[in-house]
């Protein structure tokens, strides 16, 4: 329940309890029943208010409550989804270097052949890896040579091409 709420509800307590103590008070003078009537229905009028305010109250934190649960649910069924997609991303990332074996790559030619596929220019893998860019020409000269395949496209569309 928010401060506002709480706020309004202390109110109309306080409320409640001045006009029904006024109203035994006038009960026992002897005040007309329609004076009593009208502090009746204020104090009538308090207690819905207060009745509307509280199941209001009970209704916001029930929605807040779903809300949460179903956000919860929302954030495993992302973190499953992400842990499933790191499977494929590894069973992908072994395949590949199960086919770079096969071909006969040195560990240096595979990491040169793993950061062509992702798209790094000559200069981007010779900076990653701490050589010259001719050696990173070279080493694709051989990548290529090794697998019976022309260029970085058809490197890259080896591996992608089944998995659309």
């Amino acid at each position: 329940m928010n401060k506002d709420n709480l706020i309004t509800i202390g109110f109309l307590i306080f409320l409640i309890i001045f006009t029904g103590a006024d109203i035994f008070h006038d009960i026992n003078e002897g005040i007309e029943f329609s004076h009593l009537l009208h502090e009746a229905l204020i104090l009538a009028f308090s207690s819905l208010i207060i009745i509307f305010k509280l199941y209001k109250s009970l209704q916001s934190n029930r929605t807040i409550l779903t809300l949460t649960n179903q956000a919860n649910q929302a954030t495993l069924e992302a973190h499953h989804f992400k842990n499933e997609i790191q499977k494929y991303k590894n069973g992908l990332v072994e395949a590949i270097g199960q086919q770079f074996k096969i071909w006969g790559l040195t560990d240096s030619e595979a990491d040169v052949a793993l950061l062509l596929i992702k798209g790094l220019s000559m200069k981007e893998i010779a900076t990653t890896r701490g050589t010259s860019e001719a050696t990173v020409r070279q080493q694709s000269s051989s990548i290529y040579q090794k697998s019976n395949l022309d260029n970085r496209n058809q490197l890259t569309s080896y591996f992608l091409e089944d998995l659309f």
